[in-house]
C-alpha cells in the first residue's frame, strides 16, 4: 500500500493533503484498516493517475494481507 500511495502522490504526506486528512489517519489506513481509504475513492481517482478498479485492487490486496499477518 505504501508504495502505491508512493506512486499516485510522492509521500503519504502529499496524499493526506490531497485528501484533506491527517497524516495519522493515512498510516491508519496502512497499518490496519486501509479499507476505510475507500471512503475517499472518489477524490484519490480524480487527484491522482488511477482508477476505481486499481484502487479497489490494492486496498482490498492489502486488507487481506494484513489479516494473512494476525
Amino acid at each position: 500500500m505504501k508504495h502505491y500511495i508512493n506512486r499516485l502522490y510522492g509521500s503519504q504526506a502529499n496524499l493526506a493533503r490531497a485528501l484533506g486528512v491527517t497524516d495519522r489517519t493515512v498510516r491508519y489506513w496502512i497499518a490496519q484498516r486501509p479499507i476505510n481509504m475507500l471512503k475517499h475513492a472518489d477524490t484519490i481517482i480524480r487527484t491522482s493517475n488511477t482508477t476505481q478498479l486499481e484502487l479497489v485492487g490494492e486496498v482490498l490486496h492489502h486488507e487481506e494481507t494484513l489479516k494473512e499477518q494476525k
